[in-house]
């Protein structure tokens, strides 16, 4: 399991060496806390992708699992988070899918490019094709159903791509560590707890040294990102990817395979479209039938 990783791999490390970085909801974060009380002196800082600077809000990633998060935010570690506020303030729109696809169409035109040290595995155009649908599916879904819940607070200032593009969550977290030069406004919060389906926090004016951070319900963030930056790093990320491995004697015969495997997400994604529309028609047929039988009976049935 996840759990028993983190405590095999924190406790085989020299202590105050491993940053756990946390994508997700903390369960697995806080069964291995749970498992090994040690942790809390052996990790170096746990980087949560989570919180929200509004009043009387919670994100996706800690309501998932209160019980775990506040489990975290307990542990005597350093803990920073990336909100909400600090994610929405990189986003990939149409102009970045569009640098893809000419860098994809540049390395084709390249028939003799390879991988490392002559091999065909980590091909840049496989793994940049491979991304093309998902991108494609997130350019279409995240302003329709998501970006409209994200409202701007003082302070932190949102993209203006937010009503056209997608968050770049996971890849914002990841780059703190990264590339922590993107990142300024180092800010700090104590009594950090999440009660009621809230997160409630106080903000010191003010950031201890980071050796007084490690007590329990203390947290900091960064409030402002370079964007710029973090797309751009981003971008040559996809660009220089070898995770992907090419199939069959030539690199491209790999790519329509890996598009292949994009459209089962899409597909599921139009099934789950098509149910709920279909769920909201039912609902407001139900609704006619109590004001008007006849009506609703002629134009739902």
């Amino acid at each position: 399991e996840a759990s028993d990783f983190i405590v095999t791999t924190v406790m085989r490390a020299s202590p105050k060496t491993i940053t756990l970085l946390a994508l997700g909801p903390l369960t697995n974060v806080a069964a291995a806390l749970a498992a090994e009380p040690l942790l809390e002196e052996r990790l170096k800082r746990v980087v949560i992708m989570g919180g929200d600077l509004r009043p009387d809000h919670l994100d996706l990633n800690l309501l998932s699992d209160v019980e775990a998060a506040n489990r975290v935010l307990e542990c005597r570690v350093p803990k920073l988070l990336v909100p909400v506020q600090t994610c929405t303030q990189s986003v990939f729109a149409r102009e970045h899918l569009k640098a893809v696809l000419d860098k994809c169409e540049s390395f084709s035109d390249q028939p003799g490019l390879v991988g490392p040290a002559g091999t065909r595995e980590g091909a840049p155009v496989g793994c940049a094709q491979a991304l093309l649908s998902k991108m494609r599916r997130q350019l279409w879904m995240m302003p329709t159903f998501i970006n409209p819940r994200l409202h701007p607070v003082r302070d932190y200032p949102q993209s203006a791509l937010i009503a056209q593009g997608f968050v770049a969550w996971d890849i914002v977290a990841a780059l703190l560590v990264t590339h922590p030069m993107f990142f300024s406004a180092h800010r700090c919060l104590e009594h950090v707890n999440v009660k009621g389906g809230v997160m409630h926090w106080v903000l010191l004016p003010i950031c201890p040294p980071l050796l007084d951070q490690n007590h329990s319900n203390f947290a900091s963030f960064y409030g402002l990102v370079d964007s710029e930056a973090v797309l751009s790093t981003a971008l040559e990320l996809i660009y220089g990817c070898k995770a992907m491995r090419a199939r069959g004697p030539a690199r491209d015969e790999a790519v329509p395979l890996m598009l292949q495997l994009g459209l089962a997400p899409e597909l599921v994604s139009l099934v789950l479209v098509f149910l709920a529309l279909s769920w909201r028609v039912r609902s407001c047929c139900r609704h006619a039938s109590t004001v008007n039988p006849s009506y609703a009976h002629s134009k739902c049935v």
